[in-house]
């Protein structure tokens, strides 16, 4: 990924990624198209834990600065979107190659720095029942992703107003769970606070992260703030250094 790297609506994105509370939260990404094949020829055979010093790839599980661990399979299927990722968008520390590669099987799978997870924070749930877990983050990221017209955009609302839409679903969700159906999350267990809301869209819908994401995220999906209205490309961030 020289430039940027387009998913489309059959797509994924693989992600390893560094603990931030023990590492600096670098993220490297292998993304593209048809999720489905990916997720059987190629993502069971690349490791779990990778270490890399330099561009080099280090032991399994290596307990060092470089360790990463290999997230779950973010796919588009079934989520009528196309997104873009960008390199990553802040100055790189000398120690942090933009590309990587690794080995699954035979198959060269090349990996490129995309992120860096800032900060992250657990988040009380509504109902202390639940097991779903909720986390809010910020996250250093160049992205666009659109949701395309005729289209349910799922939104949740955070206690002061601020909305967050559905951008990314990661593994197999829970068959009471329709991405693209009006309140075809109506069930799911919220953050204490938030409220649900659902519309279909008649224009396309673009959430924009320039410099900066804030999220929130449980196993199952991911959440993106955005702004309501012609200032919605506003909704960047600061570099940070």
């Amino acid at each position: 990924m020289s430039d940027y790297e387009i998913i489309p609506a059959d797509g994924y994105n693989l992600e390893y990624r560094q603990d931030h509370a023990t590492s600096d939260g670098y993220i490297y990404s292998n993304a593209g198209s048809d999720a489905s094949t990916f997720a059987a020829t190629i993502e069971p055979y690349l490791p779990r834990f990778v270490s890399f010093s330099g561009a080099s790839q280090q032991a399994e599980g290596a307990e060092d600065p470089y360790k990463f661990s290999k997230g779950t399979l973010a796919s588009s299927i079934g989520y009528p979107a196309c997104s873009v990722i960008f390199p990553f968008p802040q100055k790189l520390p000398p120690s942090m190659p933009k590309t990587l590669k690794l080995d699954a099987a035979g198959v060269t799978v090349t990996l490129t720095l995309i992120a860096r997870q800032i900060e992250k924070e657990p988040m009380v749930p509504e109902n202390l029942q639940s097991d779903l877990i909720w986390f809010s983050a910020t996250i250093a990221r160049h992205t666009r992703l659109t949701l395309f017209a005729g289209s349910v955009l799922q939104v949740i609302v955070s206690p002061s107003g601020d909305k967050y839409g559905l951008v990314s679903i990661f593994g197999e969700t829970p068959a009471e769970y329709q991405v693209n159906e009006l309140n075809g999350l109506a069930g799911l267990s919220l953050p204490k606070g938030y409220s649900y809301e659902s519309e279909r869209i008649l224009e396309d819908f673009t959430f924009y992260a320039n410099k900066l994401a804030y999220i929130v995220i449980n196993e199952y999906f991911n959440f993106q703030r955005y702004k309501v209205g012609p200032e919605q490309r506003d909704e960047v961030g600061d570099i940070l250094e």
